[in-house]
């Protein structure tokens, strides 16, 4: 088998120390512009790839950034990632990406069998010597945060604990203000019955919960409002929309935890015979690709995932430049916008 180029095969090649040639990598001013083109020349002709793991043990920087998601299928995180992604290109920052689980699963997952792997996988990107980590949706105390991320700075963007408020810096939607947004549309629709199927009983959803709850009690209705638990998938949507067509009152209105739960709502509604809007109306959260569909046209929260995304990262790159410095929290919110669709509309004449 051929053996792989090695650094001292394109300084050979180059006619340039092996000094010089490491140099050219590292992006060093230090190296003449003609040194440059010819190392990088002899680089591409032999198919050397400089290694990457060897050249950051040499540097305590490695314009390196770790990513944890929660789910990678959920196009929430895409948004998210989007983000990060577009912010990192700018400064010439690369990403090292891990996938923490399946939220599909969470009915049938223990907690901590969750939080055990979100853990795990955090810890697998803090040993790639990465500059800093940004993390969705974890499930952790602040304990286990650091003891998993040691000395790296962490943002952390998305459904988060309020245990970890007081000690690391978290982007997040403002929950209230979009569940306002949702009850205003649909009040103004004539609604009351407004039933909440939510992403699960952790604190990220259930702040999402509260401030429908809340939002429903400001308005007094309190007494029309039902939530049923579930988890951020489909799956839950169409499971959780069975228990409410088998109550003897149905809701004239169901506000879905995210854009998942919206689709599985949908389906099960489809498969009993009742029409969006006309018997019900069903609205989401998130304003995925998923709710863009022609075949849904979801009313939706939107959520700023992109803007939240570059927030994070660039709060991250503070904290990386000012390392040493006074740490005090920032809790950022951003306001969602409502985007109404055709699967929201007046309540049915008779309905109660």
């Amino acid at each position: 088998m051929k053996r792989a180029p090695t650094l001292n095969d394109v300084a050979e090649l180059a006619k340039v120390s092996r000094s010089l040639a490491s140099l050219v990598f590292q992006d060093s001013p230090k190296v003449s512009a003609t040194s440059r083109a010819a190392v990088l020349k002899a680089a591409d002709k032999l198919g050397y790839q400089p290694n990457e793991s060897a050249r950051r043990l040499k540097s305590s920087v490695t314009n390196t950034i770790g990513v944890v998601l929660t789910d990678i299928h959920n196009p929430y995180y895409g948004g998210i990632f989007y983000g990060i992604e577009s912010a990192a290109s700018e400064l010439d920052y690369k990403l090292l990406i891990g996938n923490s689980g399946f939220e599909s699963d969470e009915l049938n997952q223990k907690p901590e069998r969750i939080r055990s792997r979100q853990l795990d996988t955090l810890r697998i990107i803090r040993s790639q010597m990465v500059d800093g980590i940004i993390c969705s949706s974890l499930r952790t105390t602040p304990q286990e945060l650091r003891a998993a991320a040691k000395t790296s700075p962490v943002v952390l963007i998305g459904h988060s604990s309020n245990t970890l408020l007081k000690d690391f810096d978290i982007v997040v939607t403002d929950e209230q203000n979009g569940a306002a947004q949702v009850i205003d549309h649909l009040t103004d629709f004539g609604h009351k019955r407004i039933s909440h199927i939510s992403g699960g009983v952790d604190e990220g959803p259930a702040v999402r919960t509260k401030s429908f709850l809340n939002e429903m009690k400001r308005r007094g209705l309190s007494q029309y409002a039902k939530v049923y638990e579930g988890a951020w998938s489909q799956e839950a949507g169409y499971t959780r929309t069975g228990d409410i067509l088998n109550e003897k009152t149905l809701p004239t209105a169901i506000f879905a935890g995210n854009d998942l739960i919206a689709m599985g709502v949908l389906a099960r509604l489809q498969e009993a015979g009742l029409k969006v809007p006309t018997d019900i109306s069903v609205i989401g959260f998130n304003d995925s690709a998923l709710a863009q569909l022609r075949i849904s046209d979801l009313t939706s929260v939107k959520e700023p995932l992109f803007i939240m995304g570059r927030t994070g990262f660039e709060i991250l790159i503070s904290r990386i430049e000012n390392k040493g410095k006074k740490f005090v929290p920032k809790n950022v919110k951003i306001k969602p916008e409502l985007v109404v669709r055709s699967s929201t509309g007046p309540r049915k004449k008779g309905a109660k």
